[in-house]
């Protein structure tokens, strides 16, 4: 866990780390576009693809900062 800088006018995801919206929940997540207005979602081990409408993109990670 850290400290994320997000940059909310990057809401067009191509690929890396984004602040989403899923259901009313806030998460950080790497995406990757697919073709077909899909997006892949990271969650740990696992991805999900979904359709783009499924999800609010709310920013760009710009900056994480951790402890060491």
């Amino acid at each position: 866990m850290g400290l994320y800088y997000i940059n909310k006018e990057s809401t067009d995801p191509v690929s890396g780390g984004y602040l989403l919206d899923v259901d009313g929940r806030l998460s950080i997540n790497n995406l990757q576009r697919l073709p077909g207005k899909k997006l892949a979602i990271a969650f740990g081990n696992s991805t999900i693809e979904v359709s783009e409408e499924d999800v609010i993109v709310v920013g760009r990670v710009a900056m994480e900062m951790k402890k060491k």
